[in-house]
Protein backbone atom coordinates (compact mmCIF):
# COMPACT_ATOMS: atom_id res chain seq x y z
CA UNK A 1 0.00 0.00 0.00
CA UNK A 2 2.66 2.65 0.83
CA UNK A 3 4.34 1.94 -2.52
CA UNK A 4 1.18 3.03 -4.31
CA UNK A 5 0.95 6.15 -2.15
CA UNK A 6 4.55 7.05 -2.85
CA UNK A 7 3.99 6.73 -6.59
CA UNK A 8 0.69 8.61 -6.32
CA UNK A 9 2.39 11.49 -4.55
CA UNK A 10 4.98 11.94 -7.28
CA UNK A 11 2.57 11.20 -10.14
CA UNK A 12 -0.01 13.68 -8.87
CA UNK A 13 2.66 16.29 -8.19
CA UNK A 14 4.06 15.94 -11.69
CA UNK A 15 0.58 16.04 -13.22
CA UNK A 16 -0.30 19.13 -11.18
CA UNK A 17 2.87 20.92 -12.23
CA UNK A 18 2.34 20.03 -15.88
CA UNK A 19 -1.28 21.20 -16.03
CA UNK A 20 -0.68 24.34 -13.98
CA UNK A 21 2.17 25.34 -16.28
CA UNK A 22 -0.10 24.70 -19.29
CA UNK A 23 -2.69 26.91 -17.60
CA UNK A 24 -0.17 29.72 -17.17
CA UNK A 25 0.98 29.35 -20.76
CA UNK A 26 -2.58 29.33 -22.09
CA UNK A 27 -3.74 32.27 -19.96
CA UNK A 28 -0.68 34.22 -21.14
CA UNK A 29 -1.49 33.43 -24.77
CA UNK A 30 -5.10 34.51 -24.23
CA UNK A 31 -4.01 37.77 -22.61
CA UNK A 32 -1.69 38.50 -25.54
CA UNK A 33 -4.50 38.06 -28.08
CA UNK A 34 -5.74 41.47 -29.09
CA UNK A 35 -9.45 42.13 -28.89
CA UNK A 36 -10.65 38.53 -28.62
CA UNK A 37 -12.74 38.29 -25.48
CA UNK A 38 -14.50 35.02 -26.26
CA UNK A 39 -11.49 32.94 -27.27
CA UNK A 40 -11.44 29.19 -26.57
CA UNK A 41 -8.03 29.73 -24.96
CA UNK A 42 -9.74 31.25 -21.93
CA UNK A 43 -11.80 28.11 -21.32
CA UNK A 44 -8.86 25.79 -21.98
CA UNK A 45 -6.73 27.68 -19.49
CA UNK A 46 -9.47 27.54 -16.86
CA UNK A 47 -9.80 23.78 -17.35
CA UNK A 48 -6.03 23.32 -17.02
CA UNK A 49 -6.13 25.37 -13.82
CA UNK A 50 -9.01 23.34 -12.42
CA UNK A 51 -7.27 20.02 -13.20
CA UNK A 52 -3.92 21.23 -11.87
CA UNK A 53 -5.48 22.46 -8.64
CA UNK A 54 -7.29 19.14 -8.13
CA UNK A 55 -4.05 17.20 -8.64
CA UNK A 56 -2.25 19.54 -6.25
CA UNK A 57 -4.86 18.98 -3.56
CA UNK A 58 -4.62 15.21 -4.03
CA UNK A 59 -0.81 15.39 -3.78
CA UNK A 60 -1.13 17.30 -0.50
CA UNK A 61 -3.45 14.59 0.86
CA UNK A 62 -1.01 11.86 -0.20
CA UNK A 63 1.89 13.70 1.43
CA UNK A 64 -0.05 13.98 4.67
CA UNK A 65 -0.79 10.26 4.59
CA UNK A 66 2.85 9.39 3.98
CA UNK A 67 4.55 11.92 6.22
CA UNK A 68 1.96 12.55 8.89
CA UNK A 69 2.42 11.34 12.45
CA UNK A 70 1.88 7.70 13.24
CA UNK A 71 -0.54 7.03 16.11
CA UNK A 72 0.96 5.78 19.37
CA UNK A 73 -0.98 2.53 19.28
CA UNK A 74 0.75 1.38 16.07
CA UNK A 75 3.37 -1.34 16.72
CA UNK A 76 7.03 -0.34 16.53
CA UNK A 77 7.57 -2.80 13.67
CA UNK A 78 5.11 -0.85 11.52
CA UNK A 79 6.78 2.46 12.41
CA UNK A 80 10.19 1.02 11.53
CA UNK A 81 8.96 -0.42 8.25
CA UNK A 82 7.32 2.88 7.27
CA UNK A 83 10.51 4.81 8.04
CA UNK A 84 12.55 2.32 6.00
CA UNK A 85 10.08 2.51 3.12
CA UNK A 86 10.17 6.33 3.03
CA UNK A 87 13.96 6.33 3.03
CA UNK A 88 14.27 3.62 0.35
CA UNK A 89 11.85 5.43 -1.95
CA UNK A 90 13.58 8.79 -1.45
CA UNK A 91 10.48 10.42 -0.02
CA UNK A 92 12.42 11.72 2.98
CA UNK A 93 15.90 13.22 3.19
CA UNK A 94 18.62 11.25 4.96
CA UNK A 95 21.11 14.13 5.18
CA UNK A 96 21.03 16.70 7.97
CA UNK A 97 23.50 19.38 6.84
CA UNK A 98 22.38 21.97 4.33
CA UNK A 99 25.05 21.09 1.73
CA UNK A 100 24.31 17.38 2.03
CA UNK A 101 20.58 18.01 1.72
CA UNK A 102 21.20 20.08 -1.41
CA UNK A 103 23.27 17.28 -2.94
CA UNK A 104 20.69 14.64 -2.04
CA UNK A 105 17.84 16.62 -3.62
CA UNK A 106 19.92 17.41 -6.72
CA UNK A 107 20.65 13.68 -7.11
CA UNK A 108 16.95 12.77 -6.95
CA UNK A 109 15.82 11.83 -10.46
CA UNK A 110 12.26 13.08 -10.03
CA UNK A 111 13.03 16.35 -8.30
CA UNK A 112 16.11 17.32 -10.32
CA UNK A 113 13.92 17.60 -13.43
CA UNK A 114 11.93 20.35 -11.72
CA UNK A 115 14.62 22.67 -10.44
CA UNK A 116 18.22 23.66 -10.97
CA UNK A 117 20.90 23.33 -8.32
CA UNK A 118 20.71 27.10 -7.79
CA UNK A 119 16.94 26.94 -7.18
CA UNK A 120 17.44 24.08 -4.74
CA UNK A 121 19.93 26.21 -2.82
CA UNK A 122 17.53 29.18 -2.77
CA UNK A 123 14.62 27.05 -1.64
CA UNK A 124 16.64 25.41 1.11
CA UNK A 125 17.60 28.82 2.43
CA UNK A 126 13.92 29.69 2.38
CA UNK A 127 12.65 26.46 4.01
CA UNK A 128 15.30 25.10 6.37
CA UNK A 129 15.21 27.87 8.99
CA UNK A 130 11.41 27.82 9.38
CA UNK A 131 11.55 24.04 9.33
CA UNK A 132 13.83 24.11 12.37
CA UNK A 133 11.94 26.90 14.15
CA UNK A 134 8.61 25.13 13.79
CA UNK A 135 10.21 21.86 14.93
CA UNK A 136 9.33 20.11 11.72
CA UNK A 137 11.27 17.11 10.59
CA UNK A 138 14.14 18.06 8.32
CA UNK A 139 13.62 14.74 6.56
CA UNK A 140 10.38 16.08 5.06
CA UNK A 141 11.91 19.23 3.57
CA UNK A 142 12.02 17.85 0.01
CA UNK A 143 8.30 17.09 -0.13
CA UNK A 144 7.49 20.35 1.64
CA UNK A 145 9.59 22.22 -0.92
CA UNK A 146 7.93 20.38 -3.80
CA UNK A 147 4.43 21.20 -2.54
CA UNK A 148 5.33 24.83 -1.87
CA UNK A 149 6.73 25.16 -5.38
CA UNK A 150 3.47 23.74 -6.74
CA UNK A 151 1.56 26.24 -4.61
CA UNK A 152 3.66 29.09 -6.06
CA UNK A 153 2.80 27.92 -9.59
CA UNK A 154 -0.87 27.64 -8.59
CA UNK A 155 -0.85 31.22 -7.27
CA UNK A 156 0.70 32.51 -10.52
CA UNK A 157 -2.00 30.70 -12.50
CA UNK A 158 -4.74 32.15 -10.29
CA UNK A 159 -3.35 35.65 -10.77
CA UNK A 160 -3.41 35.21 -14.54
CA UNK A 161 -6.91 33.78 -14.29
CA UNK A 162 -8.05 37.00 -12.62
CA UNK A 163 -6.52 39.11 -15.37
CA UNK A 164 -8.02 36.86 -18.03
CA UNK A 165 -11.44 37.02 -16.37
CA UNK A 166 -11.35 40.81 -16.55
CA UNK A 167 -10.50 40.66 -20.24
CA UNK A 168 -13.16 38.02 -20.86
CA UNK A 169 -15.80 40.18 -19.17
CA UNK A 170 -14.76 43.11 -21.32
CA UNK A 171 -13.44 45.28 -18.49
Amino acid sequence: MPDVQERDLFIKSARSRETLLKSIETFSAYLKESGKQDSPLYYQARNFLKDGKACYEEAVKEARKLLGPIPNYVPDAVKTSKARFLAENKVVIEARKSQDIESEIAADDFFSGWVSRHEIRENLARYLAPQDQERRKTANVKIRMMLDMLDDILQRARKLEGEARLKHQGA
